[in-house]
């Protein structure tokens, strides 16, 4: 189930990306990038918020490792 929701999201991506992306160069010749800049950083703050809980999950899973 989850193998096939991945590949149906990458499919639509594959198809919505690139018409989004020839909308916004219509608009302007570099607005794609800076869309693509600033949806990089809010990965990239979504990630760091989630920092601490991806250390921990990690953390327990070594020590779940560690002791079986």
């Amino acid at each position: 189930k989850v193998m096939g929701a991945n590949q149906s999201l990458q499919s639509i991506t594959r198809i919505i990306g690139p018409l989004l992306a020839a909308y916004l160069y219509s608009i302007g010749f570099a607005l794609p990038y800076i869309v693509c800049a600033l949806l990089s950083v809010v990965a990239l703050f979504y990630v760091k918020s989630k920092y601490h809980f991806i250390l921990e999950h990690i953390r327990s899973r070594d020590n779940l490792n560690v002791s079986s």
